[in-house]
């Protein structure tokens, strides 16, 4: 309000020096009313030009505020648009990466129990497989050997009784050249082939029993052996697929857990993302309308002192031309000098006016500037105030609906878990029963066989204990017959040398030679000795 007093001393000057009277000097100039409205009008353009700028400097700043405001707005609004849309693509990847993971976890579940299934079926046909080859091997083992001890047994008998028949043809042959003492001897040696034959026919049977004792022995070990590997590879199978189960139960449970605590690390920080992003667009919001109000208060301090200084800076300049021109047209201006004060005057009363008028517009742009900026600051508090009360809302919704599919996942999960493990309860228990019964029906097929190579073995050392007994009953034949053959043959020796004595005796008592008859009797004797 100070400002509008500097004009009006300025006005006081001009009537310091009050221009002479020369009332009887005539006026050559033309009248002065025609420069004084042009001056006004120039002065009314001035002044209504420089208040038009101010207005459109005021009404660009109110705009730029108002699109400044607007875009402050819209990138709150899209803000908040981008952290529900990161809110909710947060939410439902974590959905994507939970069905994901039990997904995978329930497939490895599937694919671990189908190949542990194969593996013990696996490894359960290969320890049937390996026992059935052992008895079979061990069966062919001990049915090649006993062929073999039986095929050896009868070539040995078959030579021995060649061997002895050859001997005892030869003997006999022999023993018809031979006197008593080479039968003695010959008897001796018959009957110490005997003998050995004997210890060699016992001494081949007591080998033939031992290695059939030994070859039984040692298939029951094996067969003990291989039932025992049997059930040790039951244990140890049923041990890796109760450790299997174990640990896969063990990772479900840390996915499970671990899918809950990314979730719940998710959620957590999607909200204070969201809470940091809402902060922050206040803090930009309300820095952005004490930058708008600082910028308008500015701005229309600036305009009034532009106006202040234009007005003042017209008013210097017309007064200083109105001074110049008044002492200029001093001497012709006598008749317009109480009119051009009126003039100035009025021009003075109106600049004032116009003045006023452009300082209570300015006020008024002012108030009107400050009470926009009221109503846009509320609004925005208000608009700020809904967004957050509804993004408080949908994230309590987002919140409540998580912890609700957590719970539904959680639940969802541990029924899945327990279904797996009565599966595999049921499984294991199925497969024990199962192994138990396979190793019970083994162990009577082992049995069986077991029997069936006793009764084989008992069949071959019967077998062989009569073979032997006929072999003994045809030697003692052939023994005897030998015996028989080797009595007549002595018989017929005998009567030969009986015949030979009659004969020489007759000799003798025909040549009636005691000493030629003894020559001839040795002549004789040494002839059949030739013979």
């Amino acid at each position: 309000m100070s400002a509008p007093s500097s004009p009006m001393p300025m006005a006081n000057t001009t009537n310091i020096n009050p221009p002479p009277s020369y009332g009887w000097q005539p006026s050559f100039y033309p009248p002065t009313s025609g420069y004084d409205e042009v001056l006004a009008s120039m002065q009314n353009q001035h002044i209504n030009q420089n208040i038009y700028t101010s207005t459109d400097k005021l009404l660009g700043s109110i705009n730029s505020t108002n699109q400044y405001l607007t875009a402050g707005l819209n990138n709150v609004g899209k803000e908040v648009t981008q952290s529900a849309l990161g809110l909710r693509d947060a939410v439902e990847r974590g959905n994507l990466t939970n069905g994901n993971a039990i997904e995978r976890t329930a497939g490895e579940i599937k694919l671990n129990t189908t190949i542990t299934d194969a593996a013990n079926r696996q490894a359960m046909a290969d320890s049937f497989r390996d026992v059935l080859r052992a008895v079979d091997a061990q069966g062919g083992a001990a049915q090649s050997t006993t062929e073999r001890v039986g095929s050896n047994l009868g070539t040995a008998v078959e030579r021995n009784g060649g061997n002895i028949m050859t001997a005892i043809e030869k003997v006999a042959g022999e023993g018809r050249l031979t006197t008593t003492v080479t039968d003695a001897a010959s008897r001796q040696a018959n009957s110490d082939n005997f003998r050995d034959v004997l210890g060699s026919v016992d001494r081949n049977g007591a080998s033939a029993v031992n290695t059939t004792q030994a070859i039984g022995s040692t298939l029951l070990s094996t067969i003990e052996r291989v039932a025992g590997e049997g059930r040790v590879t039951t244990t140890v199978t049923d041990a890796a697929s109760r450790q299997a189960a174990s640990d896969s139960a063990r990772d479900i449970m840390g996915a499970v857990e671990r899918n809950g605590g990314s979730n719940g690390s998710l959620v957590q920080s999607a909200a204070a993302a969201l809470g940091s992003a809402i902060e922050r667009n206040g803090g930009d919001t309300r820095t952005a309308l004490l930058t708008a109000s600082n910028l308008t208060n500015s701005l229309l301090t600036d305009v009034r002192h532009a106006i202040i200084n234009d007005v003042n800076r017209g008013t210097e300049e017309l007064l200083s031309s109105g001074t110049q021109n008044f002492n200029v047209m001093s001497k012709a201006v006598t008749d317009s000098a109480w009119e051009t004060r009126n003039a100035m005057n009025s021009n003075m009363l109106e600049q004032l006016k116009a003045f006023n008028n452009i300082q209570q517009q300015s006020a008024q742009n002012y108030a009107s500037t400050l009470l926009e900026g009221q109503k846009s600051t509320a609004l925005l508090s208000l608009d700020g105030n809904n967004h957050y009360a509804s993004l408080m809302m949908e994230q309590q919704k987002v919140k409540e609906y998580l912890s609700s599919k957590g719970d539904s996942h959680f639940a969802m999960n541990q029924l899945e878990m327990h279904k797996v493990k009565e599966s595999l309860a049921a499984q294991a228990a199925h497969n024990f029963s199962a192994l138990q019964l396979d190793q019970h029906k083994i162990k009577e097929s082992i049995q069986a066989q077991l029997a069936d190579a006793k009764y084989d073995a008992l069949k071959n050392t019967q077998f062989l204990a009569d073979k032997m007994c006929e072999c003994c009953c045809e030697v003692k034949q052939k023994i005897d017959l030998v015996d028989r053959d080797r009595l007549r043959d002595g018989l017929n020796v005998e009567r030969n040398e009986v015949n030979i004595l009659k004969v020489a005796e007759f000799l003798d008592r025909r040549w009636d030679r005691r000493d030629h008859g003894y020559d001839r009797r040795g002549d004789d004797r040494r002839g059949d000795d030739r013979r």
